[in-house]
């Protein structure tokens, strides 16, 4: 579990850094589009995670109140 938390912790700080350098045109190019590629894909798969976590909670939900 501490390697998660230390995982969650880090992850606003390196899409800050991401951020960055997506952002500054002194950059080489190569680079931002790096930043730029790491930050789609990063949030891509954290919005289909939630999504997936809300309709488990949702699920969840519905077949508790069958049985329940």
């Amino acid at each position: 579990m501490d390697a998660a938390k230390q995982a969650k912790q880090s992850l606003s700080p390196a899409l800050s850094t991401l951020r960055e350098i997506t952002e500054d045109r002194g950059e080489d190019a190569q680079a931002r589009i790096g930043a730029a590629r790491a930050i789609l894909t990063s949030g891509l798969k954290l919005i289909e995670t939630a999504d997936i976590l809300t309709r488990l909670k949702e699920l969840e939900d519905v077949i508790g109140g069958r049985n329940g």
